[in-house]
């Protein structure tokens, strides 16, 4: 849907377009925000009025995100990133990706697990 994309200016319009890419991900396009979906599971939303990402990150796994990247900030119930540039958009792709990731391969870790 070109007409939603062309609302949301620079970034996170990139941010959006790769988003629609990844197999694991779903996307419910809202008038001012993306829910992302890994099954039934939200785990982020981009503000598109804000420019922000905001990631359902477990309380545990927090600690280490911070650490990785300094655009990436604490909230309530994850991780954010406000999307300004291409390094804060490469920084908000990496923060999903990570999650997606974590959703993907949590039940193999579980059985892994001793």
């Amino acid at each position: 849907d070109t007409h939603v994309d062309t609302q949301y200016p620079g970034e996170v319009e990139e941010l959006l377009h790769h988003l629609d890419s990844w197999p694991y991900l779903h996307i419910e396009r809202r008038p001012d925000c993306a829910i992302l979906r890994v099954h039934d599971l939200v785990v982020g939303t981009l503000n598109l009025v804000m420019h922000a990402l905001s990631v359902n990150v477990p309380p545990d796994a927090v600690g280490p995100m911070l650490e990785g990247d300094p655009r990436l900030r604490r909230t309530t119930g994850g991780v954010s990133v406000q999307v300004t540039d291409i390094e804060s958009r490469t920084a908000a792709e990496t923060l999903l990706r990570w999650r997606v990731d974590l959703e993907r391969f949590a039940p193999q870790l579980g059985v892994a697990s001793p």
